[in-house]
């Protein structure tokens, strides 16, 4: 029984894929395994870029009564095969995971269980655990776990501040999160770039409507990380590209307050001489490569920040 008009599922699930077949067959048994009956969720995946195999993958799990969908958003970027699935999704609440991640057998039930014990929430997310697919070297600190979309603020429940959730294990209510437009095209990957922040600029904006952003540590995933990305250069890749993200978050601001960030930003290396060091002195030994990475972040936004908006 696939997905039928009467059908009215308490949260849907949006799964975003671009040539991962691989990961999707995992990933969506461990949603079709989920321990919330399925009557009371729908998954939908969409497919993004250039055609693989998604569409029969899903075909095969249609065939064993799962309220699942396929759609084929052609526009290039992660913000628009979420705003697609946003769209097409008749559930209550939306709850997003990456392709290439496995959700916990409890992690639909615990995301429904944080939206009813916080009545003001607008978005609730977890834990991301790594499945490393090569060996972790030593210069890969905590710190720099973030920018491989680990994720892990403790064990016990939180309103967050300033912390973010990451997009690869994070649900909202459907209504929150149209009210602010969905997620921002400018934003999210693009093909081979590392654009990111679509969920971070998302969060930011819930925090300005009044809504809390709430850390759940029972909702749970595990992400593949590639071996690819356990080099250096990859992460400097990817710092040039969190400085992007974060100018394009910035474009918003006026020039008075832009102004302000490069300021705050150029000041910040003397309270942190060891980031400007890494950069000046070309420093990429293990002790001085967070600081690297760190400084590339902030050098990039600052560059980047009166340029022209990548394009939506």
């Amino acid at each position: 029984m696939n997905n039928t008009n009467d059908f009215l599922p308490r949260i849907s699930v949006v799964v975003c894929t671009c040539g991962r077949d691989v990961f999707l067959t995992e990933a969506l048994l461990s949603l079709t395994g989920q321990s919330l009956p399925e009557e009371q969720y729908e998954i939908i995946v969409v497919e993004n870029g250039p055609v693989g195999k998604a569409k029969e993958i899903v075909q095969d799990f249609q065939k064993k009564s799962v309220h699942i969908t396929y759609l084929y958003e052609p526009l290039q970027g992660l913000s628009r095969a979420k705003n697609a699935g946003v769209k097409k999704a008749s559930g209550k609440y939306l709850a997003f995971m990456d392709d290439d991640a496995i959700a916990d057998k409890l992690w639909l039930a615990n995301i429904l269980k944080a939206f009813e014990t916080h009545a003001n929430a607008g978005a609730v997310g977890g834990k991301i655990e790594p499945i490393w697919g090569g060996t972790r070297a030593s210069w890969i600190t905590d710190d720099l776990l973030k920018y491989l979309s680990v994720l892990d603020y403790g064990d016990e429940p939180a309103s967050l501040d300033r912390a973010r959730l990451f997009g690869g294990n994070m649900a909202f209510v459907k209504e929150s999160l149209e009210q602010i437009g969905g997620f921002l095209p400018n934003l999210g990957r693009k093909g081979d770039n590392l654009l990111s922040g679509e969920e971070a600029f998302a969060q930011t904006q819930l925090k300005q409507q009044g809504y809390d952003i709430i850390y759940a540590p029972d909702i749970r995933i595990q992400h593949h990380i590639p071996a690819e990305r356990l080099c250096r250069d990859w992460f400097e890749k990817r710092a040039v590209w969190e400085g992007i993200s974060n100018a394009v978050m910035d474009s918003k601001q006026n020039s008075i307050r832009k102004g302000w960030i490069v300021l705050c930003e150029a000041m910040s290396f003397i309270r942190k001489p060891k980031q400007l060091f890494a950069i000046v002195f070309n420093l990429k030994k293990d002790s001085f490569f967070p600081s690297r990475i760190e400084a590339k972040i902030k050098l990039s936004r600052i560059t980047n920040l009166f340029k022209k908006l990548p394009p939506s």
